[in-house]
């Protein structure tokens, strides 16, 4: 118990400098959190950090948290403005530390999903995070106006409810993926109207009727259905036209890989589940990252290039990655280990193939090639797309052989790490390639 107070007194220490983002720039900002990763790989380690580890990471021999943390706030400082980065990086802090606290403190019945958690600690969460979140906002915004207390309370109250799931995934991942996203969403509400136009009778009808044909199709299922209708709606409001033609054009591919050799794919018990319906799961997987850098690009138009840069990539990673698993498990081709270059059998995690990696490719290059037809990316920024799709396939690859495989990620938290690796790739690139 005094380990892990210890450690949450770390935790929430580190969150204070989060204060220097009023005088930071963000590439500033990233250069002090890639710092702070290196440190927790390397030194601190050495300096004792050990003696903090819990169980399952003394196994491991590394803690996925404390190198999940600087990571995190890598990503936030990158991909959102400093004044809401610093009140996620607050949330997932100060909210986290708050939790543990009054769960060690007060105790109480536990959470009936998860006996590790209490009650108490789901309560205190709130509080601890939306306060502070607030205050660093307005303290690294001094002269705007932040968002509504609304948007921090439920931000918070949905990060509370998402720290409290039994996952093997960090919270320093969790929170901030789902809080970013859902911070920027609902702060940006007020601002989609000068969204691109884009017509909501025939654009929602249009969008509907997409979503009931898959699902009479069964390439979705109910809540996957319910899950796609947002994430259209999303593009929709945010990329217009030319965004929801590529966000169909990665679901149709999919679809299509999907239903190659499904027989062949069921008799080797490696065919998708649900007859090849995809969940909301497995929409949101896919959808989530690619929908928020859309909806970025609307409410950020300083940086709107590189959230669109980062759109196409994202879409163009899922693709890659779902075309390359479903084509390999399909022709059967030799399969071999990303990690250890052993073979393997299709179909496991983190197995590639020759076949199913050139399918895969193809696939992210007619992506590509559509995003620069819709006006979304420039022809010289082709490349970029293609090369930031084929990293995020990778990490897809690495997180399924070293993570997924030993139970610590699902099917669906690799998907969602693909794109939102392919969207980092995109901005590093596009950032380098506009610097040189």
């Amino acid at each position: 118990m005094r380990s892990e107070l210890a450690r949450k007194a770390i935790h929430a220490g580190f969150g204070l400098a989060a204060l220097l983002l009023r005088w930071l720039s963000w590439q500033q900002a990233a250069a002090v959190a890639a710092t702070a990763l290196a440190f927790n790989l390397t030194v601190f380690p050495a300096l004792g950090a050990r003696r903090l580890y819990r169980a399952r990471e003394q196994q491991l021999g590394w803690s996925p948290g404390m190198v999940a943390y600087p990571a995190a706030v890598l990503a936030l400082v990158v991909t959102l403005p400093l004044p809401a980065a610093a009140a996620i990086w607050a949330m997932m802090a100060f909210g986290d530390a708050g939790a543990a606290l009054a769960g060690a403190l007060a105790g109480g019945p536990r959470l009936p999903w998860n006996p590790s958690k209490s009650w108490a600690g789901l309560a205190a969460f709130i509080p601890s995070a939306t306060l502070p979140a607030m205050a660093f906002y307005t303290w690294c915004a001094p002269a705007a106006a932040p968002p509504g207390a609304a948007v921090f309370w439920v931000t918070a109250a949905v990060c509370a409810a998402v720290e409290s799931l039994p996952l093997e995934l960090p919270d320093n991942l969790t929170i901030p993926l789902v809080g970013a996203p859902l911070f920027m969403c609902l702060a940006a509400v007020a601002e989609l109207p000068a969204a691109p136009a884009v017509g909501w009778g025939p654009a929602l009808a249009t969008n509907a009727a997409l979503v009931v044909g898959s699902v009479a199709t069964r390439t979705l299922d109910l809540s996957g259905a319910v899950a796609a209708f947002g994430i259209g709606v999303a593009v929709l409001a945010a990329a217009g036209w030319g965004g929801y033609t590529l966000l169909l054009g990665f679901f149709v591919l999919g679809s299509l890989a999907t239903r190659m050799g499904r027989d062949t794919k069921a008799s080797l018990g490696i065919a998708q589940s649900n007859q090849g319906a995809r969940s909301a799961r497995n929409a949101l997987a896919n959808g989530a990252v690619p929908a928020f850098m859309a909806v970025m690009s609307a409410v950020d138009p300083d940086r709107a290039p590189l959230f669109l840069a980062a759109f196409a990539s994202s879409l163009a990673a899922a693709t890659f990655d779902t075309v390359s698993s479903e084509v390999g498990e399909w022709l059967c081709g030799r399969t071999y280990r990303i990690l250890s270059f052993e073979p393997c059998a299709p179909g496991q995690d983190g197995g590639v193939s020759l076949e199913g990696t050139l399918a895969g490719l193809a696939a992210a290059a007619l992506i590509s090639v559509l995003a620069v037809a819709c006006s979304l990316v420039r022809l010289r920024e082709l490349p970029l797309v293609l090369l930031a799709a084929s990293l995020g396939a990778t990490v897809d690859s690495l997180l399924g052989d070293g993570l997924e495989r030993t139970g610590w990620l699902d099917n669906e938290a690799v998907n969602f790490a693909c794109t939102y690796a392919a969207a980092m790739a995109a901005f590093v690139l596009a950032t380098l390639g506009a610097g040189a």
